[in-house]
């Protein structure tokens, strides 16, 4: 990334990101998927949602106690006492297992542990091929031939040959100044251990419905006990274990046979490559639950904490239709995205999801309980606890699972046919955009890539409302916070969120103002702006064009571009200024070929952003004129297409609002001399290992 400005504003001694595989994986224009889960990404994630050291006494009672009627497992003291240090871990799994499988210590009735080290999940997703340390099973589940299986887990083992493994730090003394101390380990072997559970349960939570889980940590002979949910992880003081089932979401069920040939039948188009279970779901309907049948999501978090949206097509049982469902897990301070949808469907609103039935998952589980235990002081009205054993201060954030159903099946943007097929769709979601604006004053937030949707006929709509916010006359609004912000083409980034809270969508499809300036209130003008690097960056990957020299290093310098200051706030959107105000990297002779329309689209939409950026950013030069292009001139007459063209006027803004773009997407889209399949093969391949090792460095 180049250290030169192209506005004072953007100056202020910004260093950029080197840009190695963990850095550079969640702002990557060539990625869509990740397949590898990077241990070092993950501990950066988790980074300050590590709440501990809980003494074991108080993690038992609070999260383990016994329910009434059940019979507890008998005491027996020195069950572990015979273990004798090993040389290997792996050395470590078969004495463990026996000592607790022993029949007459009944500490796992109906269970079994499995020794799954040496066995990946065949079923987890691409490439992801995980192997945790022993877990545990039901005792009816068949593992003669699937060892791992993290639709079936139960329990999370995780062994260490030592302690100096130990991804956490007890303070010395209770005396320990509890605001200071470093309860996170820095260590690389603590780093790359956080990384690893994350890893672990990330996967064993996309695979399942959990309302949280616990991991058992094994270090020499010491242990810790780790409860996880969608907020953070809540981690006792460490024990010496020598001498001292899983909450099911009940709203989703295993389908019987018969249901699962039904879905097998009714959802062929939507085959997973996956042998994953078919689920059913129970969601309300016009106060009634009404089952669903879902087979495996489109596409799965690979992160822990966040919403872990996962969307699924769904069989409605009773209807016998094809739907839509959506769970996550929503920042309780949001408004839902299904009241968001219910008030823009009444207003009318036809190019979005139409809402069949919604709700939060009833049950205490379902609201996270993370952040009581993260508070530091103590709150009666909101359940916030100051804790005696917490060391740290941390910004956790309470989450509630929602899920909705809708009516439509989209298909991601890429799938697009022919140019103009393209445009038709984003010109669609557009009118949705316009719309929602003036009838509800609703912005949607974060137009990408994963949220304008094509349907089966070929139209389009916007969808992923869940970053949606109402919008206000008032010039002095500050802007609105947003957890997790910023969104990337694969997953949540990990951008600390007390340092970036004020930036929002998708960074890739961010505008360029809310990139140079984190905290600017985000309006109607960026998400507009968002529309147009949507049809540049499908256009650079999948159309014919000239001259890039390189697409690759075209898509990573506009889209990719991004740094750090000393405060720890990301910014990005130089290149997508220079580009606007300078024409750098798509410049004036850029074309796509054989593509008048869309090549007067072009350099029109350029135009008028450059006209609204220049606005509100001046450059410190005027040294270009979109009036000059080559490009921009009128093509109606050459082709004997009688209809006005908009224009830009100089003295008012063109992005005031939707109008002027919606003329010249109605004039392009009405032009007869759309080429016929021009969709290319995809020219920014995805990233693998080999070609990021050889790809520029960023220093």
């Amino acid at each position: 990334m180049s250290s030169n400005t192209a506005n004072p504003a953007m100056s202020g001694g910004s260093s950029p990101i080197k840009r190695t595989l963990e850095s550079s994986t969640p702002f990557t224009s060539s990625a869509e998927s990740s397949s590898v889960l990077k241990r070092g990404y993950l501990a950066k994630e988790m980074e300050g949602n590590w709440i501990g050291p809980m003494s074991v006494r108080d993690f038992l009672k609070e999260f383990l106690t016994i329910p009434p009627g059940t019979p507890p497992p008998s005491r027996r003291s020195g069950l572990f006492r015979k273990l004798k240090p090993q040389t290997k871990e792996s050395g470590m799994y078969r004495p463990f297992i026996k000592a607790i499988s022993q029949p007459k210590a009944n500490l796992i009735r109906g269970f079994k542990i499995i020794n799954t080290s040496s066995h990946p999940d065949i079923n987890s997703l691409s490439g992801r091929k995980i192997k945790p340390d022993p877990s545990m099973y039901r005792s009816e589940v068949a593992t003669s031939i699937k060892i791992t299986q993290f639709d079936k887990l139960e329990l999370h083992f995780e062994f260490k040959l030592e302690d100096k493994n130990d991804p956490f730090r007890d303070p010395p003394s209770p005396d320990t100044d509890r605001i200071k101390w470093e309860f996170e380990a820095q260590t690389i072997q603590g780093r790359d251990c956080r990384g690893q559970l994350s890893a672990y349960l990330a996967e064993w939570c996309s695979r399942q419905h959990l309302a949280f889980a616990f991991t058992v940590l094994i270090l020499g002979s010491s242990s810790r006990l780790i409860r996880w949910d969608r907020s953070a992880a809540i981690v006792s003081e460490k024990f010496d274990y020598l001498t001292n089932g899983q909450p099911l979401d009940n709203t989703v069920h295993v389908a019987n046979t018969e249901e699962t040939e039904i879905a097998y039948d009714k959802m062929k188009n939507q085959k997973s490559k996956l042998d994953w279970n078919v689920i059913i779901f129970t969601i309300q309907v016009d106060g009634q639950g009404r089952e669903f049948l879902g087979w495996s999501p489109m596409a799965n978090g690979e992160l822990l904490l966040g919403r872990a949206t996962r969307p699924y097509p769904v069989w409605d049982i009773q209807e016998h239709a094809l739907r839509f469902l959506k769970d996550s897990w929503r920042w309780v301070h949001f408004e839902r995205e299904s009241d968001i949808l219910r008030l823009l469907n009444g207003a009318g609103v036809q190019i979005v999801p139409q809402l069949i039935g919604d709700g939060d998952i009833e049950g205490h589980w379902h609201t996270n309980l993370s952040h009581t235990f993260a508070a530091n002081s103590t709150d009666e009205t909101t359940g916030l606890r100051k804790i005696s054993w917490k060391y740290g201060v941390y910004s956790i954030l309470q989450r509630v699972h929602h899920r909705f159903v809708g009516k439509d099946i989209g298909l991601h943007l890429i799938k697009f046919k022919t140019s103009k097929d393209m445009m038709q769709v984003v010109y669609d979601a557009f009118i949705a955009h316009k719309e929602a604006y003036e009838r509800c004053g609703t912005l949607h937030g974060d137009i990408s890539n994963k949220n304008v949707m094509m349907k089966e006929n070929g139209t389009g709509f916007l969808n992923d409302w869940d970053l949606a916010k109402r919008v206000t006359k008032d010039v002095n609004q500050v802007p609105q916070e947003h957890e997790r912000m910023v969104r990337s083409m694969i997953s949540p980034t990990f951008i600390d969120i007390n340092k970036v809270i004020l930036i929002q969508g998708t960074w890739q499809f961010t505008s360029t103002l809310n990139l140079l300036k984190p905290g600017k209130l985000h309006n109607v003008q960026d998400d507009i702006e968002s529309f147009f690097h949507l049809v540049l960056y499908h256009g650079i990957k999948c159309l014919h064009h000239a001259p890039l020299a390189n697409a690759h290093t075209t898509m990573t310098t506009i889209f990719d571009e991004c740094s750090v200051d000393p405060n720890g706030t990301y910014r990005g959107g130089e290149a997508k200024y220079a580009m606007f105000m300078n024409r750098r990297h798509i410049t004036p002779d850029f074309i796509f070929i054989g593509n008048a329309p869309l090549n007067y689209w072009l350099s029109f939409v350029m135009g008028a952003i450059k006209q609204w950026v220049g606005f509100e950013m001046p450059p410190l030069t005027a040294n270009h004129s979109y009036l000059q292009d080559p490009y921009f001139t009128p093509f109606l007459s050459q082709t004997n297409y009688n209809r006005p063209e908009p224009s830009i006027e100089p003295s008012l803004p063109t992005l005031k609002d939707h109008k002027k773009f919606a003329e010249i997407w109605e004039l392009v889209l009405g032009h007869p001399k759309w080429p016929e399949n021009d969709k290319t093969s995809d020219q920014v391949p995805p990233i693998t290992a080999t070609n990021l090792a050889a790809s520029p460095k960023r220093v």
